[in-house]
């Protein structure tokens, strides 16, 4: 789903006509992880490293283990290589995913980008409406965790793209899958429980179609995790939730979402249940009018996606990535961030990695020591 190229997506466009367009951040979510996303920026963008590390103190001792599973794709703090748990983990990639999201978007905010709306793919909604104000960041992060603990116990599958409009994969699916997601006229994810999902997926290959997996061990958006839904629900129930402060296009309803919806628990209970409908969601950000899309996320993903759009092939729109592709690799990420934001007319001040301030320094040994102590994982945010 992702692939290399410059920065600016709309070749021969300057920098001064991306700036002057409406800002749209993209917000990826499931099956945009990989090893040593962000890790880069971490390293030498004090800045970037600041904001993901409040994330992860927020999460308590959950949020050590995560940064230490994540650091470890990158060499780890200490020379650690051993993850505890692998990163397409449910509790791995939703919240790292998660804080990446929030982490980069939060960062363009306070450098000064104001963006017209968001639009965020499975769990990148979370981070989008985090972003918005509708959670608060502990309140989010709170919802975050118990789903995961939630979900990890649900029925082992995964999810699996299609090379096909979902009219034409809905004759194929066996029961226990789903159409999971939309991404493009001709991109379905399916997702289910691990033997129908393989029988779904030979009975697609049989028929002439292309199918290849998707990272991950959870069966998201299908009714295998409908259990979870009420559960979920009481967890928000109760708690502040507001109207967003900047727009969000749904990738559920593919409408802007209202204050009813932002405010009510059972709109995101039903979030891994219910499928992504990136692709309409996306004509309705764009039949607004044309936007630079940023990919507000690890990889192109998303944007990648989008340049299929007929607003971004004609080039009333663009697209930007502010990582790079995974292939890229994480020691230019901050190059990549800088040259993403320079062409915004935005300016980051860049710090020697030697120059990372003390907290994170402090962060990450207070994170070593949870993890050579073996404290106990009870030990995290009460909810």
């Amino acid at each position: 789903m992702t692939e290399p190229g410059p920065v600016l997506a709309g070749p021969g466009l300057p920098a001064a006509q991306s700036a002057a367009l409406p800002a749209a951040l993209l917000m990826p979510g499931q099956g945009s992880q990989y090893p040593g996303m962000g890790t880069g920026l971490y390293r030498d963008l004090p800045a970037f490293a600041t904001i993901i590390d409040a994330v992860f103190q927020v999460m308590g001792v959950a949020g050590d283990e995560l940064r230490h599973d994540w650091l470890a794709a990158d060499g780890g703090p200490d020379g650690d290589t051993e993850p505890l748990l692998p990163l397409n983990h449910v509790s791995r990639s939703q919240s790292l995913l998660f804080a990446i999201d929030y982490a980069l978007g939060r960062l363009l905010v306070d450098l000064g980008l104001g963006p017209a709306v968001m639009l965020g793919h499975s769990v990148g909604e979370l981070a989008a409406a985090t972003l918005a104000g509708v959670f608060d960041l502990d309140v989010a992060v709170r919802f975050l965790l118990r789903r995961a603990d939630h979900l990890a116990g649900a029925p082992a599958g995964g999810m699996m793209a299609v090379a096909a409009c979902a009219a034409d994969v809905r004759p194929h699916l066996r029961p226990g899958t789903d159409i999971g997601a939309v991404n493009a006229p001709r991109q379905t994810i399916i997702a289910g429980t691990g033997a129908a999902l393989r029988a779904t997926a030979a009975a697609l290959t049989q028929a002439g179609f292309t199918c290849a997996p998707v990272p991950s061990l959870t069966p998201f958006h299908s009714a295998v995790l409908e259990p979870v839904v009420e559960v979920l629900r009481g967890q928000l129930t109760g708690e502040p939730l507001r109207a967003p402060a900047i727009a969000i296009v749904s990738g559920y309803t593919t409408h802007l979402l209202t204050a009813a919806q932002a405010t009510d628990p059972m709109y995101w209970a039903h979030h891994d249940v219910d499928p992504v409908l990136y692709w309409p969601a996306l004509e309705s950000l764009l039949a607004s009018g044309s936007h630079l899309l940023i990919e507000c996320g690890p990889g192109q993903g998303l944007t990648t996606l989008a340049r299929r759009h007929p607003d971004v092939r004609s080039r009333r729109s663009q697209v930007l990535s502010l990582l790079g592709s995974p292939g890229q690799g994480p020691d230019g990420e901050a190059d990549r961030f800088a040259a993403a934001v320079t062409g915004l007319g935005l300016s980051v001040p860049m710090t020697p990695a030697t120059a990372v301030p003390s907290a994170r320094t402090a962060a990450t040994a207070a994170a070593a020591a949870v993890l050579a102590t073996g404290a106990a994982r009870s030990d995290r945010v009460a909810f």
